[in-house]
C-alpha cells in the first residue's frame, strides 16, 4: 500500500510538474548552455539533457543535465547544473550559473543544487536537512511541499 502511494505522490508531482512547465526558447537553451560550459574543463566536449522549464510568478532558476569529460578525458556521468534566466536590459535573454560559491568560487554540491531545483518546482530528489527551506521556497512559487519520494 505504501508503495502504490509513493509511486501515485511521484506521478501527482510529474504531473503537476509538467503542466505548469514550458519549453526553453532557442535563445535561453543558447544562453544556458554558454553560462555552463563556462564553467567546464572541456566546454566543447559538454552533452546537455534539457526538460521544461516550471517558470512561476516568482522564479526564474532553470535545472537541467550536462555530461563533461574530466581531466583525463574521460565523461564523468550526468550532473545536475541550474542557471538564473535573465531578461536583458538590452533585449535578448542571459544565463547566470548558480553552481559555485558567489564568494569562494567553489563547486557546490550535488546536493544543494538539487534543493535549488526542487525550490524551483523541479521534482529532484532532496536530502532531509534541506526539506524545510526547500518547503518554503516552493511556498512562496505557489507549488505544493515536497513529496515523501522526493525526501532521501
Amino acid at each position: 500500500m505504501k508503495r502504490i502511494l509513493a509511486v501515485a505522490a511521484v506521478v501527482g508531482c510529474v504531473l503537476s510538474f509538467g503542466s505548469n512547465a514550458r519549453d526553453l526558447t532557442q535563445a535561453e537553451i543558447t544562453a544556458v548552455e554558454n553560462a555552463v560550459r563556462d564553467e567546464m574543463k572541456d566546454p566543447d566536449a559538454a552533452k546537455f539533457y534539457h526538460g521544461d522549464f516550471p517558470k512561476t510568478k516568482t522564479n526564474s532558476l532553470y535545472c537541467g543535465m550536462v555530461n563533461g569529460k574530466n581531466s583525463y578525458g574521460g565523461y564523468t556521468g550526468k550532473k545536475l547544473f541550474s542557471v538564473f534566466i535573465i531578461e536583458k536590459d538590452e533585449g535578448g535573454v542571459g544565463a547566470l550559473s548558480m553552481d559555485r560559491n558567489m564568494e569562494s568560487g567553489e563547486s557546490l554540491s550535488q546536493n544543494v543544487i538539487s534543493a535549488s531545483c526542487a525550490g524551483a518546482g523541479y521534482p529532484t530528489k532532496v536530502k532531509k536537512i534541506f526539506v524545510e527551506k526547500v518547503n518554503k521556497k516552493r511556498e512562496k512559487n505557489g507549488l505544493p511541499a515536497l513529496t515523501k519520494a522526493q525526501i532521501e
